[in-house]
Order: structure tokens, then C-alpha cells, then sequence
């Protein structure tokens, strides 16, 4: 569903059988801006793998697109995606991210590690 000034538009292109929510919402952000020609979006949410699935897919070479993050709770800051991806871009952000990639990545260190001794 896409709601522009005030009215509701079913979106059936947005559809998808992904199940994992923080990228459905990415999905359909960047699906709005590419497919459908908009160019200003805001993502509600206080999820951080939002935020940070929003910076890495942020397009930093569409300058006319702008994507806002505000949360639920009205006391934090609303951030602007596209100023957040272009000044602390970083390839591994995905990476450096996850919990699981993080432990995988301490671990073949440790074991690089004592191979080496």
C-alpha cells in the first residue's frame, strides 16, 4: 500500500514472499524510488538493521532522492539516510553490522592466529 497526499494506492508490484521484514522494508523503499519515479521517502522505524540496510542501499549518485528515518518514539532524531550513507560510507558496513558475521570473522582470526604460532 502506498499512501501519497492522503490517499491509499495498492501497490501489487511491491509485493513479495520474502519474509524477513527489515529488508522487505528496504525492498520497497528503493523499489518506490527506482520503479515508481519518487523521490522523497520516510522509513518509521527504530530498528537499526533498518537504519543500517537503508544507508548501504542508499543510491549516494541519485542526488534528487531523498530518504528520511524517523522513529516511533517522537524524543529521537530523524536522520537523513542519503547525508548519514555519503559521509560514513564504509564497503564492510553490512558486515561490521552482523552479530553472526562478527563472531564468524573473531573466530577465523583466533585460528589464523594459532596457526600461525
Amino acid at each position: 500500500m502506498q499512501v501519497t497526499q492522503g490517499l491509499n494506492i495498492p501497490r501489487h508490484d511491491l509485493k513479495t514472499t520474502h519474509e524477513e521484514a527489515d529488508l522487505i522494508i528496504i525492498q520497497q523503499c528503493y523499489g518506490l524510488i527506482f520503479d515508481s519515479g519518487c523521490n522523497s521517502v520516510t522509513i518509521i522505524s527504530d530498528d537499526t538493521d533498518v537504519f543500517v540496510l537503508a544507508c548501504h542501499y542508499f543510491p549516494i549518485e541519485r542526488s534528487d532522492v531523498t530518504v528520511i528515518m524517523e522513529s516511533t518514539k517522537s524524543c529521537l532524531a530523524i536522520v537523513d539516510i542519503g547525508k548519514t550513507a555519503t559521509k560514513h560510507y564504509h564497503p564492510f558496513l553490512l558486515l561490521m553490522h552482523s552479530p553472526v558475521v562478527t563472531v564468524f570473522a573473531v573466530t577465523m582470526a583466533l585460528v589464523r592466529k594459532l596457526q600461525l604460532k
